[in-house]
């Protein structure tokens, strides 16, 4: 029934309230099911499809598939931040709306996964904790702590966890991650990142720095 099928993907976190009722009517209008009284029967086609998308894609339709939260955080949490410019194209494709909260949930739990699904969740989180919506400073400082320490050379996570530093008024700590991220000024395509670094330095202990600015032009370049 709508019940039964309303439970299970609350069950699963599949979607929200708001798109239960346009799942249900897709599967109604695809002829998938059929109703009949108060029930949802499977219809012929809908058995096929079925059987053919969880022989094709077993791990994919396993809710118990964590390195899909990856893919689902992102997009829920940027389909709702950036919705202007994602209305257009989930109109023409039917494409679900974005849930920035359910997204950042995703994320973090995509972030507690074995693997580099883990670090790639994790960078996610942290780009979008230092958003001035957000300002979760202490949160990215504690996710940039854990890839600072398993990815020790990488200087656009030593750089983030300067920023982190910075907005905590934590400018020593700070000053010390930017001198590290600057001895690696020789790496091909941190040619810039090594001049903001230099001039961080210079000004470390003047307000208004334009850390957030670089911050968020390094996440993109990163991406």
């Amino acid at each position: 029934t709508d019940a039964t099928i309303v439970k299970t993907l609350e069950e699963l976190g599949i979607g929200r309230p708001s798109t239960y009722a346009p799942i249900i009517s897709v599967l109604l209008d695809r002829y998938y099911v059929v109703r009949k009284s108060r029930q949802l029967i499977p219809t012929i086609l809908g058995k096929i499809i079925n059987d053919l998308l969880t022989r094709s894609f077993p791990e994919l339709l396993d809710p118990n598939f964590k390195d899909a939260l990856l893919g689902l955080g992102a997009y829920n949490y940027y389909v709702e931040e950036y919705g202007g410019i994602y209305k257009p194209l989930r109109f023409l494709i039917r494409l679900p709306a974005g849930d920035r909260r359910r997204g950042i949930q995703q994320l973090e739990e995509a972030s507690q996964v074995d693997g580099f699904i883990s670090t790639e969740a994790k960078f996610f989180l942290v780009s979008i904790y230092l958003r001035d919506s957000q300002k979760r400073y202490a949160d990215a400082e504690r996710m940039l702590h854990d890839l600072t320490e398993k990815y020790p050379n990488n200087p656009i996570f030593r750089f983030a966890l300067g920023h982190a530093q910075i907005m905590q008024h934590q400018y020593d700590s700070a000053r010390e991650n930017f001198k590290k991220v600057a001895a690696h000024r020789e790496t091909p395509g941190l040619g810039d990142l090594a001049i903001q670094v230099k001039k961080e330095l210079e000004s470390l202990n003047t307000k208004g720095s334009s850390l957030g600015r670089a911050m968020g032009e390094v996440s993109a370049d990163s991406r």
